[in-house]
């Protein structure tokens, strides 16, 4: 074999071995940010569900029978005759 056939050989074996290195170092990092992806992922559907779930509780609280009985409880007390803007206001709680 001629010498120049050699260093050819040569050159194709270290330039399929580099390619092979460099083919298992991206598969590896690519299946890492797949497992990182995967985790972000389970991490929104939590996030939304917990969402979901809070919002259900904040219309809950914000409804008038929830409001109106919590008023209740701190001792206001309901109108029982007409309110006009331009007459002066008392507080209509009870001491």
């Amino acid at each position: 074999m001629s010498k120049h056939l050699k260093l050819t050989i040569i050159f194709l074996a270290v330039v399929a071995f580099i390619t092979q290195v460099a083919s298992i170092y991206l598969s590896n990092t690519k299946s890492l940010e797949s497992i990182e992806a995967t985790k972000l992922r389970t991490q929104v559907a939590e996030l939304s569900e917990n969402n979901i779930k809070l919002q259900s509780e904040v219309l809950t609280l914000s409804s008038y029978n929830t409001i109106s009985s919590r008023a209740g409880e701190l001792g206001y007390k309901e109108t029982s005759g007409f309110v006009s803007l331009y007459d002066p206001v008392e507080v209509a709680r009870t001491r």
